[in-house]
């Protein structure tokens, strides 16, 4: 490696101004200095003779290669005008490194940025940016602090600053206390349910589930379930869907499912999934379920975007759909026939992204905080936190559109510690390309982040209080049948539970598995048959009871030609009655 003093840089970049050529003199101050701006000189003489820049690429999993096929073209181009960028400071960093085969060049950085531009800037080519390519260094001097100050002794970071909740009322008794009475079993809601929401009293004989456990061979779907399972696929791309009245619907299932959630409603429940097709022929659709848990209703809740990938839900009980485009958004959907919002899908100021998945940490109704992933090598995980809700007020549709909400972004530290940043996004994208590149699912609980990268194989588990983080590989060995062998998707919680449930993208046999609190890992069902290999299960989420799981996959053994008019829906129920989270033999 050779060391560049920041000075020289700075020389570098004003050799076309007057000013720039006499400090170019001054810069190499002894030999070592003289041998790196010859060095330089040349390769930024080479470089600028170019007509483009040579990247290498990463070898990508199918789902890469899927999603390059799918570009951007045909996609909404969100344009954003603004002034430019504030011009280099006269004191420079101290320096900064870069590789013998590598040039420092004045070409912009290859990602997008936060700050908008005057123009539109070029679209990215569908070849991803290889670890070891040429690193293209734009030269740029935020105005924000040092990241890092002269103390690097590891220490953890104060990140989350939310009060802890008033202390106790009164010191304990020092006498015995009566006994506890046997606490209510499960949460009233809103509506009965077809199945038992509370936990019946369970005996050895009646809880038939065994997680883990794939004994059930369901040989029409090539498919291996947990004993204890009933399935059936209820939606298929491109075909009507059946009611339970014998009516059918009055469009044809959408193909390319993908991220989905479920919202308890008045007379029963929705099942919202996304729709992963590109060109604007995406968007999100609503399965709706009677009392009995039976589909009486299917339709188009947003129109018009495209690849939208995955999404996540508010406190307020809508969904926000993030589209994985060069520009993409996430868009707010209220799936509520009774909502004055339902029918009336908005763009969020979260931003523009090649964006992911979305999750919500409500701990502080009047401003809950949003976590943003982008499934690129060179993404951002950011933090958007919309403006405060006064005079006791809760948030609620209006937060994702009221202007004024911060914007942080996510920056690992070697010593398992990090921080946010609120202006340096470009120094974001490289910590995450180094660190978590192409982040998928992500989840928040009780004050704890919840990420997965499919290049590492691994979740990753920020402490928001601590400022500190710890990681664990997904694809180690399941207790029981079955093989998590390939890239973590999805991850969600069954309302809200203790349990951690991953989808996977790849491999011969996709599937659904689950992580328990002692970190112990289990497949709930996997898909065999040879149609399957390659494919992904996307669209996981639970009925309101918690004792139906819903799955989908996006080809289904029907893409030949990574068509667009393929995917299912499979519905699973714990035969006992019991939630999906509760105990197994």
């Amino acid at each position: 490696m050779i060391v560049i003093p920041s000075i020289l840089l700075a020389c570098l970049f004003h050799r076309s101004h007057p000013a720039g050529a006499q400090d170019m003199s001054h810069a190499a101050s002894n030999g070592k200095e003289t041998r790196s701006a010859s060095i330089i000189h040349r390769r930024l003489k080479k470089v600028a003779k170019s007509s483009s820049v040579t990247k290498s690429a990463d070898a990508v999993e199918k789902k890469d290669s899927k999603k390059a096929g799918r570009s951007a073209k045909g996609a909404k181009h969100h344009v954003v005008s603004g002034s430019p960028s504030e011009p280099p400071t006269s004191s420079p960093d101290d320096e900064f490194s870069v590789g013998e085969d590598q040039a420092a060049t004045l070409f912009p950085s290859p990602w997008p940025t936060y700050n908008p531009i005057q123009s539109v800037s070029e679209f990215p080519t569908d070849a991803q940016i290889g670890l070891d390519a040429e690193l293209v260094v734009g030269i740029r001097t935020p105005d924000c602090p040092r990241l890092l100050g002269q103390d690097t002794t590891p220490r953890p970071i104060v990140i989350d600053t939310l009060e802890p909740t008033a202390p106790p009322t009164s010191k304990p008794t020092s006498h015995p206390t009566l006994e506890p009475t046997t606490p209510p079993t499960s949460k009233p809601t809103l509506i009965p349910t077809p199945r038992p929401i509370a936990k019946p009293e369970s005996t050895s004989s009646n809880v038939t589930f065994q997680r883990g456990a794939l004994t059930k061979d369901i040989k029409r779907f090539g498919f291996k379930v947990s004993k204890g399972i009933t399935v059936n696929m209820i939606a298929q791309a491109d075909k009507y869907v059946r009611y339970a009245n014998g009516k059918r619907s009055d469009i044809k299932y959408h193909a390319m499912p993908d991220g989905a959630a479920v919202f308890q409603l008045s007379d029963g429940y929705v099942y919202v999934n996304n729709a992963e097709i590109k060109d604007g022929r995406g968007g999100v659709y609503g399965l709706y379920f009677d009392r009995n848990g039976e589909i009486f209703d299917y339709k188009q809740l947003l129109s018009g975007t495209s690849r939208s990938c995955s999404g996540g839900k508010t406190p307020w009980n809508t969904y926000v759909s993030c589209e994985e485009v060069q520009g993409g958004q996430c868009w707010q959907v209220d799936p509520d026939p009774s909502s004055k919002y339902h029918n009336r899908p908005e763009p969020t100021q979260i931003g523009f992204g090649y964006f992911e998945a979305i999750a919500c940490d409500n701990r502080d109704p009047a401003q809950p905080v949003f976590y943003v992933v982008e499934d690129a090598k060179f993404g951002a995980l950011r933090k958007y936190t919309p403006p405060r809700k006064e005079n006791g007020a809760v948030a609620d549709w209006t937060s994702l559109h009221t202007p004024g909400g911060t914007t942080e972004f996510l920056l690992f530290i070697d010593d398992n510690t990090f921080k946010w940043t609120t202006c340096d996004e470009d120094a974001a994208r490289l910590s995450q390309a180094a660190n978590f590149p192409y982040v998928e699912g992500v989840d928040v609980k009780d004050g704890f982040l919840y990420f997965v990268s499919k290049k590492t194989y691994k979740l990753y588990t920020l402490d928001l209080k601590r400022g500190t983080y710890t990681t664990m590989y997904t694809n180690n060995t399941l207790v029981g049948d079955g093989e998590f062998s390939n890239s973590p998707d999805q991850i969600v919680r069954n309302n809200g539970g203790d349990f951690l449930y991953f989808t996977e993208d790849g491999g011969s046999t996709p599937g659904v598995y689950v992580l328990d609190l002692s970190g112990n890992m289990y497949a709930i069902f996997e898909a065999y048959n040879a149609v399957y290999k390659g494919d992904e299960t996307t669209g996981l989420a639970f009925s309101p009871n918690g004792n139906t799981m819903y799955a989908s996959f996006q080809d289904c053994g029907c893409e030949l030609i990574y068509a667009d008019d393929c995917g299912c829906l499979v519905k699973f129920v714990r035969d006992d009655g019991l939630s999906f989270d509760d105990e197994s033999n």
